[in-house]
């Protein structure tokens, strides 16, 4: 998307990045900050709006998009109900 001032606006449709804040370790799926920012920089200026810059990030939002939607659903339903769990659980030990 062009702006009247001919500034480009991009729409970064990031997954997870593994930094020290989320706890999360460096791996394919979770890249570091530079590695993701790399992939970012690389598509910049590109045609499109909406861009997945991370290679693996791309190959899992296609991965999710082409499921079922009750599947989809489901997942996302499961992972909350785990989530939820373990947050009450930490809540617990915490007393």
């Amino acid at each position: 998307m062009e702006t009247c001032s001919g500034i480009k606006v991009h729409y970064l449709n990031t997954l997870w990045v593994a930094t020290q804040m989320s706890k999360i370790r460096p791996s394919l799926f979770f890249p570091t900050p530079a590695k993701y920012v790399k992939s970012v920089l690389g598509l910049l200026g590109s045609a499109k709006v909406v861009i997945t810059p991370y290679f693996w990030h791309f190959l899992i939002h296609w991965m999710i998009h082409v499921m079922p939607e009750s599947f989809r659903l489901d997942q996302m339903n499961q992972f909350a109900v785990q989530l939820r769990a373990r947050a009450l659980a930490k809540i617990k030990r915490n007393e």
